[in-house]
Protein backbone atom coordinates (compact mmCIF):
# COMPACT_ATOMS: atom_id res chain seq x y z
CA UNK A 1 0.00 0.00 0.00
CA UNK A 2 1.41 3.55 -0.51
CA UNK A 3 0.34 5.16 2.78
CA UNK A 4 -0.26 9.17 3.03
CA UNK A 5 1.44 10.08 6.42
CA UNK A 6 -0.15 13.35 7.86
CA UNK A 7 1.49 15.41 10.85
CA UNK A 8 2.07 19.02 11.87
CA UNK A 9 5.94 17.70 12.27
CA UNK A 10 7.29 14.73 10.70
CA UNK A 11 10.92 13.93 10.96
CA UNK A 12 13.42 14.86 10.02
CA UNK A 13 11.21 18.09 11.68
CA UNK A 14 11.02 18.67 15.24
CA UNK A 15 12.06 15.32 16.92
CA UNK A 16 8.99 15.01 19.79
CA UNK A 17 7.90 11.84 20.92
CA UNK A 18 4.75 11.53 18.78
CA UNK A 19 7.21 13.03 15.72
CA UNK A 20 9.75 9.39 16.83
CA UNK A 21 6.57 7.51 17.15
CA UNK A 22 5.59 8.11 13.44
CA UNK A 23 8.78 7.59 12.02
CA UNK A 24 9.02 3.92 13.89
CA UNK A 25 5.91 3.14 12.74
CA UNK A 26 6.66 4.18 9.15
CA UNK A 27 10.16 2.00 9.16
CA UNK A 28 8.22 -1.28 10.55
CA UNK A 29 5.52 -0.61 7.65
CA UNK A 30 8.05 0.04 5.35
CA UNK A 31 9.56 -3.00 6.29
CA UNK A 32 6.63 -5.13 5.32
CA UNK A 33 6.52 -3.16 2.01
CA UNK A 34 4.60 -0.38 2.22
CA UNK A 35 5.81 2.91 0.40
CA UNK A 36 4.70 6.28 1.86
CA UNK A 37 4.05 9.80 0.60
CA UNK A 38 4.00 12.14 3.69
CA UNK A 39 2.03 16.01 4.16
CA UNK A 40 3.58 18.42 6.96
CA UNK A 41 2.69 22.05 8.07
CA UNK A 42 4.78 24.70 7.28
CA UNK A 43 4.06 28.65 8.13
CA UNK A 44 2.53 30.52 5.51
CA UNK A 45 4.37 34.39 4.49
CA UNK A 46 1.95 35.82 4.93
CA UNK A 47 -1.99 36.04 6.66
CA UNK A 48 -4.36 33.72 4.15
CA UNK A 49 -7.42 31.30 5.15
CA UNK A 50 -6.14 29.21 2.47
CA UNK A 51 -4.08 25.76 2.83
CA UNK A 52 -1.29 25.96 0.21
CA UNK A 53 -0.50 22.22 -0.79
CA UNK A 54 3.01 22.16 -3.09
CA UNK A 55 5.63 19.53 -3.14
CA UNK A 56 8.52 20.16 -0.25
CA UNK A 57 11.51 21.73 -1.91
CA UNK A 58 13.67 21.52 0.79
CA UNK A 59 17.08 19.85 1.28
CA UNK A 60 16.63 16.15 3.06
CA UNK A 61 12.75 15.73 1.75
CA UNK A 62 12.05 14.19 -1.48
CA UNK A 63 9.44 14.46 -4.64
CA UNK A 64 6.71 12.42 -1.84
CA UNK A 65 6.76 14.59 0.56
CA UNK A 66 4.48 17.34 0.32
CA UNK A 67 3.66 20.58 2.47
CA UNK A 68 0.48 22.17 3.88
CA UNK A 69 1.10 25.89 4.11
CA UNK A 70 -1.18 27.85 6.72
CA UNK A 71 -0.54 30.93 8.39
CA UNK A 72 -0.76 30.98 12.18
CA UNK A 73 0.78 33.36 15.07
CA UNK A 74 2.83 30.83 16.29
CA UNK A 75 3.97 27.25 15.62
CA UNK A 76 2.00 24.26 16.26
CA UNK A 77 4.31 22.96 18.91
CA UNK A 78 4.81 26.44 21.12
CA UNK A 79 3.12 27.36 24.01
CA UNK A 80 1.21 30.57 23.42
CA UNK A 81 -1.18 32.93 25.65
CA UNK A 82 -2.97 35.89 25.32
CA UNK A 83 -3.81 37.11 21.89
CA UNK A 84 -1.96 34.53 19.91
CA UNK A 85 -3.71 31.94 21.47
CA UNK A 86 -6.95 33.16 20.63
CA UNK A 87 -5.94 33.52 16.80
CA UNK A 88 -4.33 30.39 16.38
CA UNK A 89 -7.33 28.86 17.59
CA UNK A 90 -9.34 30.52 15.47
CA UNK A 91 -7.21 30.01 12.84
CA UNK A 92 -7.41 26.17 13.23
CA UNK A 93 -11.25 26.74 12.16
CA UNK A 94 -10.91 29.29 9.69
CA UNK A 95 -8.45 28.25 7.65
CA UNK A 96 -10.22 26.31 4.34
CA UNK A 97 -8.56 23.64 1.77
CA UNK A 98 -9.29 23.68 -1.85
CA UNK A 99 -11.32 20.14 -2.22
CA UNK A 100 -10.40 19.80 -6.00
CA UNK A 101 -6.70 20.79 -4.89
CA UNK A 102 -6.91 17.84 -2.05
CA UNK A 103 -8.42 15.26 -4.70
CA UNK A 104 -6.20 15.39 -7.02
CA UNK A 105 -3.22 15.49 -4.46
CA UNK A 106 -4.40 12.14 -3.11
CA UNK A 107 -5.19 10.88 -7.03
CA UNK A 108 -2.15 11.80 -7.95
CA UNK A 109 0.38 10.07 -5.44
CA UNK A 110 -2.13 7.11 -5.43
CA UNK A 111 -3.04 6.72 -1.95
CA UNK A 112 -4.17 4.01 -0.73
CA UNK A 113 -4.31 4.27 3.24
CA UNK A 114 -4.28 7.98 5.20
CA UNK A 115 -2.53 8.05 8.80
CA UNK A 116 -3.04 10.67 10.46
CA UNK A 117 -0.39 11.30 13.16
CA UNK A 118 -1.17 15.14 14.23
CA UNK A 119 -2.51 17.77 12.44
CA UNK A 120 -2.19 21.13 14.55
CA UNK A 121 -1.60 23.78 12.35
CA UNK A 122 -2.92 22.16 9.44
CA UNK A 123 -6.70 23.10 10.36
CA UNK A 124 -9.81 20.97 11.15
CA UNK A 125 -11.03 21.59 7.02
CA UNK A 126 -7.83 19.46 5.67
CA UNK A 127 -8.88 16.68 7.83
CA UNK A 128 -12.17 16.88 6.75
CA UNK A 129 -10.94 17.16 3.25
CA UNK A 130 -8.88 13.90 3.65
CA UNK A 131 -12.14 12.17 5.33
CA UNK A 132 -13.88 13.19 2.31
CA UNK A 133 -10.96 11.95 -0.38
CA UNK A 134 -12.46 7.69 -0.63
CA UNK A 135 -9.46 6.14 0.91
CA UNK A 136 -9.48 4.54 4.47
CA UNK A 137 -7.98 6.25 7.44
CA UNK A 138 -5.96 5.64 10.26
CA UNK A 139 -5.92 8.11 13.24
CA UNK A 140 -2.95 7.85 15.79
CA UNK A 141 -3.93 9.05 18.90
CA UNK A 142 -0.99 11.11 20.62
CA UNK A 143 -2.87 12.90 22.47
CA UNK A 144 -6.63 14.09 22.62
CA UNK A 145 -6.68 17.02 19.80
CA UNK A 146 -9.65 15.11 17.94
CA UNK A 147 -11.73 15.96 20.86
CA UNK A 148 -9.94 18.65 22.77
CA UNK A 149 -8.95 22.32 21.52
CA UNK A 150 -5.85 22.37 23.55
CA UNK A 151 -5.10 18.57 22.87
CA UNK A 152 -4.22 17.50 26.60
CA UNK A 153 -7.79 17.86 28.63
CA UNK A 154 -6.40 19.66 31.17
CA UNK A 155 -6.27 23.51 32.23
CA UNK A 156 -3.61 25.08 34.84
CA UNK A 157 -2.69 21.33 36.66
CA UNK A 158 -6.77 20.43 36.54
CA UNK A 159 -8.08 17.58 34.67
CA UNK A 160 -11.18 18.34 32.85
CA UNK A 161 -13.92 15.70 33.86
CA UNK A 162 -15.71 16.23 30.66
CA UNK A 163 -15.70 18.55 26.98
CA UNK A 164 -16.15 22.40 27.52
CA UNK A 165 -18.23 24.20 24.65
CA UNK A 166 -14.97 25.02 22.37
CA UNK A 167 -14.34 21.19 23.03
CA UNK A 168 -17.61 20.21 22.21
CA UNK A 169 -17.54 21.95 18.89
CA UNK A 170 -14.40 20.33 18.03
CA UNK A 171 -15.51 16.95 18.40
CA UNK A 172 -18.20 17.33 16.83
CA UNK A 173 -16.31 18.97 13.65
CA UNK A 174 -14.06 15.57 13.64
CA UNK A 175 -17.07 13.14 14.56
CA UNK A 176 -18.75 14.63 11.04
CA UNK A 177 -15.32 14.45 9.16
CA UNK A 178 -14.65 11.11 10.16
CA UNK A 179 -18.07 9.64 9.70
CA UNK A 180 -17.80 10.04 6.47
CA UNK A 181 -14.43 8.02 6.08
CA UNK A 182 -15.74 4.63 4.67
CA UNK A 183 -13.26 2.23 6.57
CA UNK A 184 -11.79 4.16 10.10
CA UNK A 185 -9.03 2.61 12.86
CA UNK A 186 -8.50 4.44 15.90
CA UNK A 187 -5.64 3.50 17.31
CA UNK A 188 -3.59 4.68 20.68
CA UNK A 189 -0.49 3.60 22.96
CA UNK A 190 -2.62 3.85 25.75
CA UNK A 191 -5.95 2.59 26.57
CA UNK A 192 -7.00 5.53 28.95
CA UNK A 193 -6.73 7.86 25.35
CA UNK A 194 -8.14 5.27 23.22
CA UNK A 195 -10.76 5.13 25.45
CA UNK A 196 -11.38 8.74 26.45
CA UNK A 197 -11.13 10.07 22.45
CA UNK A 198 -13.26 7.17 21.15
CA UNK A 199 -15.99 7.49 24.03
CA UNK A 200 -15.93 10.96 23.06
CA UNK A 201 -16.45 11.19 19.17
CA UNK A 202 -19.26 7.56 19.00
CA UNK A 203 -17.85 6.49 15.74
CA UNK A 204 -19.59 2.84 15.39
CA UNK A 205 -18.16 2.06 12.35
CA UNK A 206 -14.31 2.68 13.34
CA UNK A 207 -12.13 0.06 14.83
CA UNK A 208 -10.33 0.31 18.17
CA UNK A 209 -6.76 -0.64 18.92
CA UNK A 210 -4.40 -0.05 21.74
CA UNK A 211 -0.62 -0.79 20.39
CA UNK A 212 2.09 0.78 22.26
CA UNK A 213 4.67 2.70 19.84
CA UNK A 214 7.01 -0.19 18.11
CA UNK A 215 9.97 2.12 19.60
CA UNK A 216 13.49 0.91 19.64
CA UNK A 217 15.78 2.42 22.24
CA UNK A 218 18.83 2.58 23.23
CA UNK A 219 19.38 0.35 26.45
CA UNK A 220 22.06 0.49 29.14
CA UNK A 221 20.54 -2.06 31.45
CA UNK A 222 22.17 -2.50 34.41
CA UNK A 223 20.70 -3.50 38.18
CA UNK A 224 20.15 -0.67 40.63
CA UNK A 225 22.59 -2.28 43.70
CA UNK A 226 24.61 0.54 45.05
CA UNK A 227 24.55 2.31 48.51
CA UNK A 228 25.92 5.46 46.96
CA UNK A 229 23.56 9.24 46.95
CA UNK A 230 20.45 8.57 45.17
CA UNK A 231 20.53 9.87 41.40
CA UNK A 232 16.75 11.00 40.28
CA UNK A 233 16.15 11.62 36.86
CA UNK A 234 13.29 13.99 34.44
CA UNK A 235 13.72 13.37 31.16
CA UNK A 236 11.39 15.61 28.47
CA UNK A 237 9.85 18.74 27.75
CA UNK A 238 10.06 21.29 30.04
CA UNK A 239 7.24 22.69 30.26
CA UNK A 240 4.44 23.45 33.02
CA UNK A 241 2.10 20.47 32.64
CA UNK A 242 4.94 18.59 32.98
CA UNK A 243 5.26 19.17 36.81
CA UNK A 244 8.75 20.43 36.46
CA UNK A 245 8.41 23.49 38.74
CA UNK A 246 6.86 20.95 41.52
CA UNK A 247 9.65 18.44 40.87
CA UNK A 248 11.95 20.99 41.56
CA UNK A 249 10.85 21.73 45.16
CA UNK A 250 10.83 18.15 45.73
CA UNK A 251 14.48 17.71 45.01
CA UNK A 252 15.63 20.44 47.16
CA UNK A 253 13.85 18.84 49.75
CA UNK A 254 15.26 15.85 48.94
CA UNK A 255 18.84 16.86 49.02
CA UNK A 256 18.81 18.48 52.20
CA UNK A 257 17.36 15.36 53.50
CA UNK A 258 19.27 12.32 52.05
CA UNK A 259 21.82 14.07 49.57
CA UNK A 260 20.01 13.30 46.45
CA UNK A 261 20.80 14.38 42.95
CA UNK A 262 19.28 15.33 40.32
CA UNK A 263 19.68 14.92 36.53
CA UNK A 264 17.36 16.67 34.01
CA UNK A 265 17.35 16.58 30.36
CA UNK A 266 15.34 18.28 28.09
CA UNK A 267 14.16 21.54 26.76
CA UNK A 268 10.98 23.85 26.43
CA UNK A 269 8.99 26.70 28.24
CA UNK A 270 10.96 26.34 31.46
CA UNK A 271 14.39 26.15 30.24
CA UNK A 272 15.99 29.16 31.22
CA UNK A 273 14.42 28.16 35.39
CA UNK A 274 15.74 25.21 34.83
CA UNK A 275 19.08 26.55 34.30
CA UNK A 276 18.85 29.19 36.82
CA UNK A 277 18.00 26.34 39.43
CA UNK A 278 20.86 24.38 37.89
CA UNK A 279 23.95 26.95 38.30
CA UNK A 280 22.79 27.66 42.32
CA UNK A 281 23.27 24.05 42.62
CA UNK A 282 26.47 21.79 42.16
CA UNK A 283 24.01 18.97 42.77
CA UNK A 284 21.91 19.32 39.77
CA UNK A 285 22.99 18.05 36.09
CA UNK A 286 21.42 19.81 33.64
CA UNK A 287 22.06 18.60 30.08
CA UNK A 288 19.41 20.50 28.18
CA UNK A 289 18.50 18.99 24.73
CA UNK A 290 20.48 15.66 24.64
CA UNK A 291 20.38 13.83 20.82
CA UNK A 292 18.58 11.00 20.51
CA UNK A 293 21.22 8.86 20.05
CA UNK A 294 22.96 9.78 23.36
CA UNK A 295 19.68 9.99 25.66
CA UNK A 296 20.47 6.43 27.34
CA UNK A 297 23.86 7.94 28.69
CA UNK A 298 21.03 10.20 30.45
CA UNK A 299 19.47 6.76 31.88
CA UNK A 300 22.78 5.60 32.42
CA UNK A 301 23.85 8.03 34.92
CA UNK A 302 20.21 8.06 37.14
CA UNK A 303 18.81 5.35 39.79
CA UNK A 304 15.22 6.67 39.77
CA UNK A 305 13.20 8.18 36.80
CA UNK A 306 10.45 10.58 37.49
CA UNK A 307 7.12 11.21 35.64
CA UNK A 308 4.85 14.42 37.67
CA UNK A 309 3.11 15.39 34.60
CA UNK A 310 0.20 17.67 35.14
CA UNK A 311 -2.07 16.11 32.54
CA UNK A 312 -3.02 12.85 31.27
CA UNK A 313 -0.11 11.63 29.51
CA UNK A 314 -0.53 9.22 26.93
CA UNK A 315 2.35 6.62 26.46
CA UNK A 316 5.37 8.40 27.58
CA UNK A 317 7.98 6.79 26.10
CA UNK A 318 10.79 8.09 28.47
CA UNK A 319 9.40 5.08 31.05
CA UNK A 320 9.67 2.08 28.59
CA UNK A 321 12.94 3.17 27.85
CA UNK A 322 13.98 3.59 31.81
CA UNK A 323 12.24 0.18 32.20
CA UNK A 324 14.84 -1.54 29.79
CA UNK A 325 17.30 0.28 31.60
CA UNK A 326 16.46 -1.50 34.78
CA UNK A 327 14.90 1.95 36.59
CA UNK A 328 12.40 2.10 38.52
CA UNK A 329 9.68 4.88 37.46
CA UNK A 330 7.65 7.10 39.65
CA UNK A 331 4.48 9.11 38.68
CA UNK A 332 1.39 10.33 39.24
CA UNK A 333 -1.89 8.25 38.48
CA UNK A 334 -3.18 9.83 35.30
CA UNK A 335 -3.09 8.73 31.70
CA UNK A 336 -0.85 6.05 30.27
CA UNK A 337 1.39 6.51 33.64
CA UNK A 338 -0.30 3.83 35.25
CA UNK A 339 0.07 1.22 32.34
CA UNK A 340 3.46 1.42 32.44
CA UNK A 341 4.53 1.10 35.66
CA UNK A 342 3.53 -1.71 37.68
CA UNK A 343 2.48 0.08 41.72
CA UNK A 344 4.55 -1.26 43.96
CA UNK A 345 6.64 -3.66 41.45
CA UNK A 346 8.65 -1.66 38.85
CA UNK A 347 8.36 1.53 40.84
CA UNK A 348 5.08 3.63 42.57
CA UNK A 349 1.87 5.64 41.19
CA UNK A 350 0.81 7.88 43.29
CA UNK A 351 -2.26 10.15 43.24
CA UNK A 352 -2.75 12.73 41.21
CA UNK A 353 -0.85 16.32 41.44
CA UNK A 354 0.40 14.62 45.05
CA UNK A 355 4.12 15.90 45.25
CA UNK A 356 4.29 14.92 49.01
CA UNK A 357 3.23 11.15 47.94
CA UNK A 358 6.08 11.51 45.30
CA UNK A 359 8.40 13.03 47.63
CA UNK A 360 7.92 10.03 50.01
CA UNK A 361 7.82 7.33 47.34
CA UNK A 362 11.24 8.09 46.60
CA UNK A 363 12.69 8.68 50.01
CA UNK A 364 11.87 5.21 50.68
CA UNK A 365 13.38 3.59 47.73
CA UNK A 366 16.29 5.62 49.48
CA UNK A 367 16.19 4.50 52.59
CA UNK A 368 15.67 0.67 51.59
CA UNK A 369 18.24 -0.08 48.41
CA UNK A 370 16.69 -4.04 48.88
CA UNK A 371 13.84 -2.65 47.51
CA UNK A 372 15.25 -0.33 45.00
CA UNK A 373 17.53 -3.27 43.51
CA UNK A 374 13.86 -5.85 43.46
CA UNK A 375 12.36 -2.92 41.97
CA UNK A 376 15.07 -2.44 39.15
CA UNK A 377 15.16 -6.24 38.80
CA UNK A 378 11.38 -6.29 37.78
CA UNK A 379 11.34 -3.67 35.79
CA UNK A 380 14.19 -5.20 33.14
CA UNK A 381 11.33 -7.96 33.58
CA UNK A 382 8.39 -6.10 32.58
CA UNK A 383 9.84 -4.46 29.41
CA UNK A 384 9.98 -7.23 27.93
CA UNK A 385 6.55 -6.37 26.85
CA UNK A 386 7.59 -3.82 24.92
CA UNK A 387 9.59 -6.00 22.68
CA UNK A 388 9.32 -3.76 19.00
CA UNK A 389 9.44 -6.68 17.05
CA UNK A 390 5.95 -8.07 18.34
CA UNK A 391 4.44 -4.61 18.42
CA UNK A 392 5.69 -4.58 14.88
CA UNK A 393 3.85 -7.11 13.59
CA UNK A 394 0.86 -5.96 15.50
CA UNK A 395 0.63 -2.82 13.40
CA UNK A 396 2.04 -4.34 10.16
CA UNK A 397 -1.46 -6.78 10.73
CA UNK A 398 -3.71 -3.74 11.30
CA UNK A 399 -2.48 -2.24 7.75
CA UNK A 400 -2.92 -5.31 6.04
CA UNK A 401 -6.89 -5.17 7.13
CA UNK A 402 -7.75 -1.62 5.76
CA UNK A 403 -6.66 -2.90 2.26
Amino acid sequence: MNILLVGSYLAPDFPGGAELSAENIRNVLEKHGHTFATLRWRPAARFTLGVDLAPAAEPGLSGDDWVARTWRPGEPIEVIGGLAKIEYYFMEFLTRANARTVRQFIESNRIDLIMVNSFRGLGYDLIDKLGRAGVPVICVLHDFALICLNKGMARKGTICQGLCRSCTLVTALNRKSLDRVGKLALVAPSRYVLDKVAGALRLDHASLHHIPNPNTYTLVPRVRDHDTPLSLGFIGRLDANKGIAGLLEVADSLHARCGLRLVIAGKGQLSDAVADFAASRPWVDFRGQVPVDRVHEVYDAIDVLTAPSLWPENFPGVLVQALGCGIPCVGFDIGGIPEVIDDGMTGHVVPFGDFAALSSRIIALDQNRALLTRMSRAALEASTRYDPANLAERWAGLVASMS
